[in-house]
């Protein structure tokens, strides 16, 4: 049984097994600061019955009926009883009493064919979501609200051998993919139809021209050419090169400019590069693999973290510094922020600065903008966070209670294209592209737990990654880098990134309230970020 996980750094995860009855069972998890932050309970047939993080946080217990339900009780006293049933020696879900208001899982009861796939599910409106499969277990048709004036359909061509679509028809648009021998991605394309409800299926009438990316690959499956079209129209062509070990070293565009890769560690890790608009990009990592030193042309970015890894703090140029606190079960807690002056102004903090606005005195052009910048930012953060202490040196904002780690370690790049031209990630691995379509085209037979996990739309799963992830690179990354070096050049490309981010944050907060259920307490952070002016400091 695992006992111990040693980071490179020396820091310990400690996994304990304290029930004498059941030896192998996992009691609770001591993190890397030497605190206890999760345990776990089980009756006498070693059953877990509960789980809960330090303090009570986010506990869920289990009790088992007699009939073979189970009920289960979520952290803010709300209950609901699941039924089952037992086919082809698996249990599989059939009902749940009530709805889970603090997960956001609406489904009341769920049928299967012969195979065991998911064949209906209803929610708490009495609204059917239907599936019908290939005999591979495919899904090939889901048709949400079915029997209902608003009933939307989601057509599904598969690959003759792989599991890989082929086609795709939903609500006002077509989806195309095309494969090599090897199951590479060599083209994608969709263009908008007149069906809004989907239910014209494949032969839904175009109501625009078709948009479509190419991909070549070399002998190795490393992806050379990148082609973009709309229609007849070539809109934008990319290429890559790598070193032998497969890194990523040149990325070029139509118009002939050129990003580079200079250096990686034997990790992988980007360390030196040059992106397309000439500036020289360094990063620093610390021995787990977390980003600690983010420079662009000489300004830094520096980023702290705690024994557990999550980030506790960054620092920049001219006094930039933002703080993060954490409690016992691992939420963030506090954000810290420079102190500036009492006023409270709740207009968005990016917009025209007043010019009768006290600020602290002039040190420059930079620190001036920069002081009176954060006193707006500061005072409207404070204006919807109504706990705000003022503190010698800095502010200490507190966070709701958010059920998801906002703070999460800042890891390597995860595409170095995307640091040599933003964006460009997608562009050179499409399997990103697969992958998202995989997570809401998945077998849904083998989700047989989803009752028991909330039962979330795995597109709401999706949308969330994006926005976290937009929101983590725009407050962490480009706005630090962008405020404090506004002034040291030409720097609308900064503030165009910003934009970019912006953007996707925004469809990403779209997608979010279009299918989750239970919204995010991040959603309006998120909106905050996403709709905040950024403001011209160059």
């Amino acid at each position: 049984m695992l006992a111990t996980v040693t980071w490179p750094d020396g820091k310990t995860r400690q996994y304990l097994y304290e029930n004498s009855q059941f030896r192998w069972a996992l009691t609770g998890i001591t993190d890397e600061a030497g605190a206890r932050f999760a345990t776990y309970a089980y009756d006498v047939q070693g059953r877990a019955i509960t789980t809960e993080h330090a303090g009570g946080i986010n506990k869920t217990q289990l009790q088992f009926l007699d009939n073979g339900q189970t009920t289960v009780t979520s952290s803010d006293g709300s209950s609901r009883t699941y039924a089952f049933q037992l086919q082809q020696n698996v249990l599989r879900p059939t009902s749940v009493s009530a709805p889970c208001l603090e997960c956001g899982s609406v489904t009341k009861a769920f049928t299967y064919d012969d195979s065991g796939s998911l064949s209906s599910k209803f929610d708490f409106d009495n609204k059917e979501t239907r599936y019908t499969y290939d005999t591979l277990g495919r899904e090939t048709q889901r048709i949400e609200g079915y029997g209902t004036a608003n009933a939307q359909t989601t057509t599904t061509e598969w690959h003759p051998t792989w599991r890989l679509p082929v086609k795709i028809a939903s609500p006002s648009r077509v989806d195309y993919f095309t494969y090599d021998a090897k199951g590479q991605v060599v083209g994608y394309a969709w263009f908008p139809t007149i069906d809004a409800n989907g239910s014209q299926g494949l032969s839904a009438t175009p109501s625009g021209p078709m948009t479509s990316t190419g991909w070549t690959y070399d002998a190795n499956g490393l992806a050379t050419a990148t082609v973009e079209m709309i229609g007849d129209a070539v809109t934008g062509q990319w290429y890559f090169t790598y070193d032998a070990d497969g890194n990523l070293q040149t990325l070029t565009d139509r118009d002939g400019k050129v990003g580079r890769a200079l250096q990686y560690d034997a990790a992988g890790r980007l360390l030196d590069a040059i992106n397309m608009d000439g500036e020289r990009v360094r990063y620093q990592y610390n021995a787990r693999g977390s980003l600690i030193a983010y420079e662009v042309d000489g300004r830094v970015s520096n980023y702290e973290y705690d024994a557990n890894g999550f980030l506790t703090a960054i620092r920049g140029p001219a006094s930039y510094y933002e703080g993060y606190e954490y409690d016992a079960a691992h939420r963030l807690t506090a954000r810290l922020l420079p102190a500036t002056v009492q006023n409270v102004d709740t207009s968005n903090p990016f917009g025209p600065l007043s010019s009768d606005r006290p600020v602290p005195p002039d040190s420059g052009r930079v620190q001036s903008t920069w002081s009176a910048l954060w006193t707006r930012l500061k005072d409207w953060v404070t204006s919807w966070i109504p706990s705000a202490n003022a503190q010698a040196g800095w502010q200490r904002i507190l966070i709701p209670r958010w059920p998801s780690r906002s703070q999460a370690p800042i890891n390597a790049p995860a595409s170095p294209a995307d640091e040599l031209q933003e964006g460009a990630g997608i562009r050179q691995n499409p399997n990103t592209l697969l992958q998202q379509v995989d997570r809401t085209l998945r077998d849904l037979a083998t989700r047989v737990t989803d009752a028991m996990t909330c039962d979330e739309d795995p597109r709401c799963t999706r949308a969330r990654a994006d926005a976290q992830s937009a929101y983590h690179n725009i407050t962490t990354k480009r706005l630090p880098q962008y405020l404090t070096g506004g002034t040291a050049g030409a720097d609308e490309k900064h503030r165009k990134s910003i934009l970019d981010r912006q953007i996707a944050l925004k469809d990403a907060i779209r997608r979010v309230r279009l299918y989750c259920v239970a919204w995010p307490l991040e959603l309006p952070e998120w909106e905050r970020v996403a709709n905040m002016e950024v403001p011209i400091l160059y």
